[in-house]
């Protein structure tokens, strides 16, 4: 019954989202993409909550990918569709990372979520067709940092760690479904920005209904994504159900109230850059900007909030009449600020407990244990990092019996020492430093340069939001999505537009021979 339930709820906020969407968007999607997109999310969340095992999901869920593709349609357009349906569907069930199963003497595969096997299906269809190579030189630097992070990672567990060769082969496909393949696939359809944008907008709109089952999540206190977990009989430690003052954390399909903050802090900016290509009025940038930011405040992230902040400020510094917006957001601050000051003492005490206040000194502690212990570590190797560095960190376990290094860039730096860690980083660095060449470049572009702003302030957030976050398997598909769309976006600046149909009969005959 709790199944039926929360699938009940699930697919009537998303038709009501997928409803208002043309509405947000009338240039960028069409009632009838968004009728179809609908029809795919929901066969996928039907096989999702009531099929009796992951298998039997992830096989629904390939045949249902195939049988709404566009295969009639010109190039640009079946890449546009095939993005637009990875980005409905990537981030619309629970990421649970499951065992391959083993067979005969082949034993401790890799695991995969059906994030992966979405991202491999769809570079399967692609596979056999030809895509010109778009030559640019905005993101080199990129390129160089991700394949000095990726082989540096590899030479350290072949020489130092002395990892078998089976060992090694399992890392490097890991490598490459988790990270690799997210890049790959963004790059693997070539198109105009005016195609990417409408990628783009798929992913806001998914972010409002993930916001608005964030909020139900945290008022209700009821999981509803968790049932489909449990149906499949995967227990997993990091999906368990984190509360505070008696309210639970919503963590929607990342399966952590963290993760949940991460994903609001990469598409609050790029909704709010996406309202300026379509002119959007009030009310909808607030439906829009709000749902995405819903995720952040359900999950009561506190580093996320502050993050979230300074995203705000950077993105009124960046816009067109920037004094007045840092003006009208300080200003906003400040009556948020005297009217909690205003409202009841109770009411105050309620917000603090919200925001962590017991637990954030004890949280702070355990924070800073973690670095001043882990920094020593790294100072006795600090070129190839700490083999079995863990049992040197037994007085960090916790309560739920685990280590839990939440610094992302202290992880890597233990496991594969600070120059992979500093490639990592410069990996993302290096993005953002082209994104901002390229804003420089468009001037007023018809709105694009918002689009530009978003993206950047996406990747920085993320990028300061990894400094309090594990590496977990949700952030590295989410960190390596918002970087295909980064080098995405740079690469489509040198795509000429779509073509507009002819005034005369040419493009009636045009569409004729299509169908």
């Amino acid at each position: 019954m709790e199944t039926i339930k929360a699938l009940v709820a699930v697919l009537v906020t998303l038709s009501v989202v997928m409803l208002l969407a043309p509405a947000w968007f009338p240039t960028l999607i069409s009632r009838d993409d968004a009728r179809r997109l609908f029809r795919l999310m929901a066969l996928t969340l039907c096989a999702a909550f009531l099929l009796p095992n992951f298998w039997a999901f992830i096989l629904a869920m390939c045949m249902l990918v195939k049988i709404h593709d566009k295969p009639h349609v010109s190039v640009e357009e079946r890449d546009t569709w095939r993005l637009q349906m990875f980005m409905a569907l990537v981030f619309s069930v629970s990421c649970m990372p499951v065992e391959v199963p083993t067979f005969g003497i082949v034993g401790q595969l890799i695991s995969l979520s059906h994030q992966n096997c979405l991202v491999l299906l769809l570079l399967f269809m692609g596979g056999s067709e030809p895509r010109p190579p778009i030559p640019t030189r905005e993101s080199r630097a990129f390129w160089l940092f991700l394949w000095l992070y990726l082989g540096g990672s590899l030479a350290i567990e072949v020489v130092v760690l002395g990892y078998e060769l089976t060992w090694l082969l399992r890392s490097l496909a890991g490598h490459f479904v988790n990270e690799v393949a997210f890049l790959l696939l963004i790059l693997r359809y070539h198109h105009s920005r005016e195609h990417l944008v409408r990628v783009l907008t798929v992913l806001a709109v998914v972010g409002v209904w993930l916001g608005v089952l964030a909020v139900a999540e945290f008022l209700l206190s009821w999981s509803m994504h968790r049932v489909a977990i449990f149906r499949w009989g995967l227990f997993w430690r990091l999906a368990s159900d984190l509360e505070r003052d008696g309210f639970l954390r919503a963590k929607g399909t990342m399966g952590q109230p963290l993760a949940l903050a991460g994903l609001s802090l990469v598409l609050s900016p790029l909704a709010a850059g996406l309202r300026h290509v379509v002119k959007a009025r009030l009310h909808q940038v607030a439906s829009l900007v709000g749902g995405n930011l819903a995720m952040l405040m359900a999950s009561l992230s506190r580093g996320g909030m502050l993050i979230m902040g300074g995203q705000v400020l950077l993105q009124g510094w960046l816009g067109r009449h920037r004094w007045r917006n840092v003006f009208l957001i300080s200003l906003a601050a400040l009556v948020s600020a005297v009217g909690l000051a205003a409202v009841s003492t109770s009411f105050q005490r309620t917000f603090a407990r919200l925001l962590g206040q017991a637990d954030a000194e004890e949280v702070r502690d355990y924070r800073e244990m973690l670095l001043e212990s882990g920094m020593a570590l790294v100072q006795q190797s600090p070129w190839t990092g700490v083999p079995n560095f863990m049992t040197q960190l037994e007085h960090l376990r916790q309560g739920e019996g685990i280590i839990d290094l939440v610094n992302t860039y202290l992880a890597i730096s233990l496991s594969y020492g600070m120059p992979v860690a500093l490639c990592f980083l410069l990996m993302t660095v290096s993005l953002m430093v082209s994104l901002w060449r390229l804003r420089s470049r468009q001037g007023e572009d018809g709105g694009y340069r918002a689009v530009t702003d978003g993206l950047l302030l996406g990747l920085l957030g993320l990028a300061v939001f990894l400094y309090f976050m594990s590496y977990m398997n949700m952030m590295q598909s989410l960190l390596f999505i918002s970087l295909g769309l980064g080098v995405g976006w740079i690469r489509a600046q040198g795509v000429p537009p779509p073509a507009k149909p002819r005034a005369d009969d040419g493009g009636l005959r045009d569409r004729f021979h299509t169908w």
